[in-house]
């Protein structure tokens, strides 16, 4: 899987297309950190991973350790600067299922406005990242068996979750409207989010579906900003 990863970065290497953030997600031991490293190789103009410790583009920052909102906002200061060296900036931000909220904000606020001449890897062990991250990165789902932790589904959740309507006939998809849209704000948030994180743990084996991942974050989206429950979920129930 890593191989096949490494060849569409290539591809958008060679063309000059590459995204300006990656999300790489997966278990430990599934190479995400050397993948990132690859990559950062082929970014930097280098010969060896064994010299992008000392590269002067070359940024880490390590959520597991340093997961503080001044911690972020320091080391986007650093990245935002040009490059000394190379054409582009590469930055791996690792674990950021460990950032508190104050944290996340400020890197969401980063990838939203990126840097022009930064290229930026983030990685996380679990499903459990903001869907807000999710949509501002291009994502690669590492591992095959990716699931977030069990959360404790509400009372419509025990019975029926929105990706099990996936590929159901549209006349099932739009029964299923007035049930999701009779959850609570925050049960139906955390149906929306489950969704996400399920399709984002799929990519791996059917990157053909991201138009699924799109639809749940736009799902998401919708519902932050207080649009129609119904128009929302007919729009995310129709499009999966």
């Amino acid at each position: 899987m890593n191989q096949q990863i490494q060849n569409i970065l290539n591809r958008q290497l060679e063309s000059g297309r590459l995204a300006h953030a990656y999300l790489f997600m997966g278990s430990r031991g599934t190479g995400k950190k050397e993948l990132a490293r690859e990559l950062a190789v082929k970014i930097l103009g280098l010969s060896s991973a064994d010299d992008l410790a000392r590269h002067p583009d070359h940024s880490v920052l390590d959520c597991s350790s340093e997961a503080s909102a001044e911690n972020v906002r320091d080391f986007i200061g650093r990245i935002a600067l040009k490059p000394f060296v190379a054409k582009k900036k590469f930055a791996l931000i690792s674990n950021i299922e460990n950032l508190n909220a104050q944290g996340a904000n400020a890197l969401l606020k980063t990838l939203e406005e990126p840097p022009e001449s930064t290229v930026m890897v983030l990685t996380a062990d679990t499903g459990r990242v903001l869907p807000t991250i999710i949509s501002r990165c291009q994502v690669f789902s590492i591992n095959r068996t990716l699931t977030p932790p069990a959360p404790p589904y509400n009372k419509v959740g025990e019975e029926k979750r929105i990706m099990e309507f996936a590929d159901k006939p549209l006349s099932e998809r739009l029964l299923a409207i007035n049930q999701f849209a009779d959850l609570e704000d925050v049960e139906l948030k955390q149906s929306i989010e489950d969704f996400v994180y399920d399709s984002a743990g799929r990519l791996s084996s059917a990157p053909e579906n991201y138009s699924r991942l799109a639809a749940g974050l736009k799902a998401y989206e919708d519902l932050a900003t207080n649009k129609n429950r119904k128009l929302l979920l007919q729009g995310l129930l129709m499009r999966i």
